[in-house]
């Protein structure tokens, strides 16, 4: 008996190679790695048309019943030969190449069903730059980076608006034969998320195949994320990671096209505060150690010797976005840390914990962690234009990170008492 077919439909680096393990994992189902079926039954129809249209002396629109019959037995085999040494009844394709042959596929298997899904186009550009230091000859991305080699962010985020829209008229068009799944959805609650998907590919639940899924991926020798070979649980610490992105690289058409395709998905807006802002639901059991929360409350206390020059009337937002309810408002006139709430600060300076400690104390370069988006900072409204100093830093978050590492290094006994601070929440 042939196995029933279904494939998944997804962008790059959107967490294809988890789902496809944890499908794979479950008794009555195959999911091998990135075959390139769906290029494969593309190219078996465009043979046969073209020989059907020679032969036909016209034009031939579809192909002869028995032709597509060849067809459907051609890409059937592999998946039969898959399923076949454990008896699996459904096989489930995994290739990076479905979102651009999904018509050929529906014409040979007109009852395949389709997992669609969908991961934050941010934190997807941001696994797409870490998964591709040295070109981006993988995941489909070199068209779109030909014609953006001055701006590789924007690049990756027309392709993805491009992959997600693709998926999306599919299941406007063939709304019964789909089954949407968020990344972030997968990695909060991976049991219920897996129990969806198992029901609309009609099998049996089977809440231990993430768990099988891990234990498994070291020995995985096919196509697909490398690091899924090291991972031995489900975390979401990678949710979010797109807030590192900075947002002015998208011009604000590729923006509001971004944002259209995020309000279909029931993502929130991408705002002009969105590299300054936690993301929602961000993991911080995974975040911040105790030590590191400990050096940032000693690192920012109640009294800061700024350098002759630097006060200003601003107050600044510091936050460590790893660390829960880690918020302190830095009144830059006074050089105190203030009470007042956060609504009133006019720039905002943020990053994980370890890394505002290692800007702090001088530990790395604050620039290179700029650059790298591992500190980010933004003015409100026009403090940008309220003075500058002798090096032309005009945003006062980034004067009073330099104030804070000057007046940091004067501490040089962390461990004694030091004034109190106001924390924020």
């Amino acid at each position: 008996m042939r196995p029933r077919p279904a494939f998944i439909v997804g962008a790059a680096r959107s967490g294809t190679t988890l789902l496809r393990l944890a499908l794979d994992a479950h008794p009555d189902i195959g999911c091998p790695g990135e075959s390139g079926l769906p290029s494969l039954i593309f190219q078996l129809g465009q043979v046969w048309y073209t020989v059907a249209t020679d032969i036909a002396g016209e034009h031939v629109a579809k192909p002869p019943v028995d032709v597509q019959r060849k067809i459907r037995r051609a890409a059937s085999e592999p998946m039969a030969f898959y399923c076949a040494p454990q008896n699996k009844r459904v096989f489930c394709d995994k290739s990076l190449d479905a979102p651009d042959n999904l018509a050929a596929i529906h014409q040979v298997f007109p009852r395949a069903r389709y997992v669609l899904l969908f991961r934050h186009p941010l934190d997807v550009v941001a696994s797409g730059l870490e998964a591709s230091p040295y070109g981006f000859r993988a995941f489909g991305y070199a068209p779109f980076v030909q014609h953006s080699v001055d701006n590789f962010v924007a690049a990756l985020v027309r392709h993805w608006t491009g992959r997600a829209r693709q998926s999306l008229e599919w299941e406007s068009m063939h709304p019964r034969l789909c089954h949407r799944v968020r990344y972030e959805d997968l990695v909060h609650a991976p049991h219920d998320v897996m129990a969806g998907v198992f029901e609309f590919l009609k099998v049996d639940a089977h809440v231990s195949t993430i768990d099988a899924a891990l234990a498994h991926a070291p020995h995985v020798l096919t196509p697909g994320d490398s690091k899924i070979a090291f991972a031995r649980e489900v975390h979401t610490s990678s949710v979010g990671r797109g807030r590192t992105i900075p947002i002015e690289l998208l011009s604000p058409a590729l923006r509001a096209e971004m944002n259209e395709v995020l309000g279909m998905l029931d993502y929130p807006e991408v705002t002009d505060q969105w590299n300054v802002e936690r993301a929602p639901g961000q993991d911080t059991t995974r975040g911040a150690s105790a030590d590191v929360a400990r050096q940032l409350s000693q690192l920012m206390p109640a009294t800061i010797t700024l350098r002759k020059g630097d006060r200003r009337n601003v107050r600044v937002k510091v936050l460590a976005e790893d660390l829960e309810a880690a918020e302190w408002v830095v009144d830059m006139a006074t050089g105190r840390v203030a009470a007042e709430p956060s609504q009133g600060v006019h720039a905002t300076l943020i990053g994980r914990g370890e890394d505002l400690v290692a800007a702090l104390r001088a530990r790395e370069n604050a620039a290179t962690l700029i650059t790298r988006g591992r500190i980010r900072y933004r003015a409100v409204g026009d403090a940008e234009s309220q003075g500058s100093d002798e090096r032309g830093m005009r945003n006062p978050a980034q004067t009073l990170l330099r104030a804070l590492q000057d007046a940091s290094s004067r501490y040089q006994q962390l461990d004694s008492a030091l004034p109190s601070f106001t924390r924020v929440t």
